[in-house]
């Protein structure tokens, strides 16, 4: 089982992924809470609000999750 919220859901999302393609555990489950999986944000359910995301955060968040980028640990 894995689980996560919001960007935590997106990266348990991942890890799914990552372990189906690369035959590690297999996973009884997911649990994921407003992941964002989708980074068109072009669906009546992405902009629930008066106002959307600001496009920088958009911008970032896509690059985020649509790059090979390796980020050094704490």
């Amino acid at each position: 089982m894995i689980a996560g919220a919001s960007a935590g859901g997106g990266l348990a999302a991942g890890t799914t992924l990552l372990s189906r393609d690369h035959n590690g555990p297999t996973l009884a489950g997911q649990v994921l809470t407003g992941p964002m999986l989708d980074h068109r944000n072009d669906s009546p359910w992405s902009q629930p609000h008066d106002r959307p995301a600001p496009s920088g955060l958009r911008d970032f968040s896509r690059s985020a999750a649509l790059t090979n980028r390796r980020f050094s640990s704490f």
